[in-house]
Parts: structure tokens; C-alpha cells; sequence
């Protein structure tokens, strides 16, 4: 599937003007910092997407293995910038069980670099496999499809933080 079919010239834009990930974060502060400290990560349903069991299930199996999980439940992608900023996360984990990333990621992304933001961000859900590259094209660092084990999740959140 092509770019505009994801969404739109935005997708399209977005990944022409953002290099590769976007994210500017260099791997010794984010070293640093997690030795510090435990891994933060935000969780969020953007949008009016009605689902919110696997999110939690995700919240839960994050906090067990050490994680400080902040969910913000459904919100709009300003929200999710607004949480961002807030709460200085090293991980945006962001949970879709409809096609609304098509038009939610973009913005959201947009905000994120505007803000001068550099979570690594991960993305789950009911997410066709011929959108994983688009979406990794745009800045998005991980995509985890339906029945991921909790265990490969939390692996390679640990391994896009470099630790």
C-alpha cells in the first residue's frame, strides 16, 4: 500500500521532512538516564477508538516487569503531546484496534517533533501488516500486532532504549 493510501500527503510530508526516525535522542542520555531511573512509558488510546482491554492487559504486564506506566486512556492526539511534555516518558506506547492511525499518527508525530520530544514510540493493535513500514517511515520505532507475547514486548521497548 502506498503512502497516500495510509492517510494521506500528511503521512507523506511528515516522512519527507523528517529524516529517518525523527527522534534526536542520543544513546548515552538515554543510557544515562535509564540507569537512573526505571523506564517510563505512557500508554494512550487515541482518539474515540472503543477498545481498552488490551491496553490495560499491556499497562499491567509492562508494570510487572519494573516499567512506570502512566495510561492515559482515550485521548486526542493534543492530549497525547500535552501528556508527553507533562511527563518527560522514554516510551509513547499507543493502542489501535481501527484504522484511525491513518489520520491520528501523523498529528500526533508532528507534535511529538515539534515539541522537541524524543519518546521512542511503539504502536499496537489491529494494525495490517502492510502498514508496519509506513508508519516505521513516519517515526514510529516498533509495531506489535494482535497476540504478541508481553515478553517480546518488553524485550525490545528495552532493546529501542539501547540498555
Amino acid at each position: 500500500m502506498e503512502a497516500e493510501n495510509l492517510g494521506s500527503k500528511s503521512l507523506r510530508s511528515l516522512n519527507e521532512n523528517s529524516g529517518n526516525s525523527g527522534n534526536s535522542r542520543s544513546s548515552k542520555m538515554k543510557s544515562s538516564r535509564m540507569k537512573k531511573k526505571k523506564i517510563k512509558v505512557v500508554i494512550a488510546i487515541p482518539g474515540l477508538d472503543s477498545h481498552w482491554r488490551g491496553a490495560m492487559v499491556v499497562v499491567k504486564q509492562l508494570q510487572k516487569r519494573g516499567m512506570e506506566v502512566v495510561y492515559l486512556g482515550n485521548r486526542f492526539p493534543e492530549e497525547i503531546v500535552n501528556a508527553c511534555i507533562e511527563e518527560d516518558p522514554d516510551v509513547l506506547g499507543l493502542s489501535f484496534h481501527s484504522d484511525s492511525y491513518r489520520r491520528l499518527m501523523p498529528e500526533i508525530i508532528r507534535g511529538i517533533k515539534d515539541n522537541n520530544l524524543s519518546p521512542v514510540i511503539v504502536v499496537g493493535g489491529s494494525i495490517p501488516r502492510r502498514d508496519y513500514s509506513l508508519l516505521k517511515e513516519i517515526g514510529v520505532h516498533e509495531v506489535f500486532g494482535p497476540g504478541t507475547a508481553f515478553e517480546n514486548i518488553s524485550r525490545r521497548i528495552i532493546e529501542l532504549l539501547e540498555l
